[in-house]
């Protein structure tokens, strides 16, 4: 799959989530690229905002999506070729992350019904994120096999200046 077409299939699956997971009517919506980032947003009555942020390797079978929906932080390890990459909704799925080149840190997760593998505690993982110049991630797939992916997270201070504003991490 091209470089392009991971991209398009990370903002469809990104705009998916953020659209699944709202219960109230969206008044205005949008996409944006920040860096190698995607950003979706939704305007939701009351002024309120829930705002996705979805990063892509260009080689790898699994994304990154940073989400705040409804004021609740969420992070997710997306599949993004093979929705069936992680197995069935509710299986325990610890991944591994590893920081500008730090020892790795596992992270309690499970797969969710939207097929991807929620992490358990978002707060200190985005803080990583917000911190780290890369990240390199190890993710359990279906069966005994994991599968790895490394992201470049130059520009996610930018891309998530919005999502940070409206879901703080503390």
């Amino acid at each position: 799959m091209t470089a392009a077409k991971r991209l398009r299939a990370a903002l469809r699956l990104g705009a998916s989530l953020v659209l699944a997971l709202s219960a109230m009517p969206v008044q205005a919506s949008g996409t944006k690229k920040v860096g190698n980032w995607v950003v979706i947003t939704n305007d939701r009555q009351g002024g309120r905002k829930d705002v996705a942020a979805v990063l892509s390797d260009k080689e790898a079978q699994v994304g990154l999506a940073i989400r705040c929906i409804e004021a609740s932080l969420s992070i997710a390890f997306l599949p993004l070729n093979n929705d069936g990459l992680f197995g069935k909704a509710g299986r325990a799925a610890a991944s591994f992350v590893q920081a500008d080149g730090q020892p790795a840190v596992e992270l309690a997760g499970a797969v969710g019904a939207d097929r991807a593998v929620q992490v358990s505690r978002p707060a200190p993982l985005l803080r990583l994120i917000l911190s780290a110049a890369e990240m390199g991630v190890l993710v359990p797939a279906q069966g005994s096999a994991a599968v790895s992916a490394d992201f470049d997270l130059a520009s996610g201070r930018s891309a998530l200046a919005e999502l940070v504003g409206q879901c703080p991490a503390d």
